[in-house]
């Protein structure tokens, strides 16, 4: 498997704090966690910039909400078989039932989203989204 591109890496973690910086809610302090596996295809650049950056939003505006500090990590692993997004936060988790908005159905034309809570012994330790794409799924046009 192919080493991760820093390029890309580079542009993942600065899509995320651009669009985290452009909320016009307050936000807490955020630690920004990133980790890639593997090497991203080049086809698939945009659509994982993409979804990243809205599922970054979204933690921040559902998980950490109403809170001073708050941690996302977000976590792409690359392979011939399939790309894998996964966000999580350390916020409130999520609750059922979940609003299907813009953000998500963009999500879900992009690859096969699902969203759950990060438990440990029935305890909520946060929210964890994931984006799985197929590989030759190519981003959609500029």
């Amino acid at each position: 498997m192919p080493s991760a591109d820093p390029t890309f890496e580079m542009q993942l973690r600065d899509a995320c704090c651009r669009a985290i910086a452009r909320m016009r809610t307050p936000k807490p302090v955020i630690q920004l966690d990133i980790s890639v596996a593997g090497a991203c295809p080049r086809e698939q650049w945009r659509t994982i910039l993409l979804a990243a950056a809205e599922m970054s939003v979204n933690a921040v505006r559902h998980g950490l909400y109403q809170r001073t500090a708050g941690r996302i990590g977000i976590t792409l692993i690359c392979s011939d078989q399939e790309t894998r997004l996964e966000v999580s936060d350390d916020g409130w988790g999520t609750v059922a039932p979940t609003v299907e908005g813009n953000g998500w159905r963009t999500l879900r034309s992009l690859g096969q989203a699902s969203l759950g809570n990060r438990t440990e012994q029935g305890r909520t330790l946060g929210a964890v989204a994931s984006l799985l794409v197929a590989p030759g799924i190519a981003s959609p046009p500029a």
